[in-house]
């Protein structure tokens, strides 16, 4: 009796582990393929933009009121995709990367209501900021399919 009781005392740690290896806790939601999507077609949509601001600088074109579309838009994607990850249990990391980015529309469409936009200000601040936001939720996203 002693025996058995030694050798399960000696066998209980190594039982623990594998009964806690087992047990997998996640802390963030699964991989999304609708957030990578949603997420590279708003970057492309807003590099368009930008393109389209940069080349005719100045013109009327590039006026706020010539362009209110995109914002309709782009704002309309990014509500969708906001809506989506906050439906999802511990998403909340990329809702927040989301709401981060909607900022960055919103300061967009803020200056560009107070006159044309540059090439400067575009390539300073504005292209960067949305670049570095989207490629954060796209770089969550992929770590999440390891």
């Amino acid at each position: 009796m002693q025996t058995c009781r030694v050798r399960f005392v000696e066998a209980l740690p190594a039982l623990i582990c594998l009964l806690l290896a087992g047990c997998g806790v996640r802390y963030v939601a699964d991989y999304d393929q609708t957030i990578v999507d949603g997420v590279s077609a708003f970057l492309a949509q807003s590099e368009s933009f930008f393109s389209l601001l940069e080349r005719h600088a100045g013109t009327e074109a590039t006026a706020y009121e010539n362009c209110t579309s995109f914002y309709e838009e782009a704002t309309t994607d990014l509500r969708m995709l906001m809506v989506h990850a906050d439906a999802i249990p511990q998403d909340s990391i990329t809702s927040e990367q989301l709401s981060i980015l909607m900022v960055s529309l919103d300061t967009l469409e803020s200056i560009h209501r107070r006159g044309n936009l540059t090439p400067a200000q575009i390539e300073g601040s504005l292209r960067p900021s949305f670049e570095s936001s989207c490629r954060s939720i796209l770089t969550f996203e992929y770590a999440k399919k390891r």
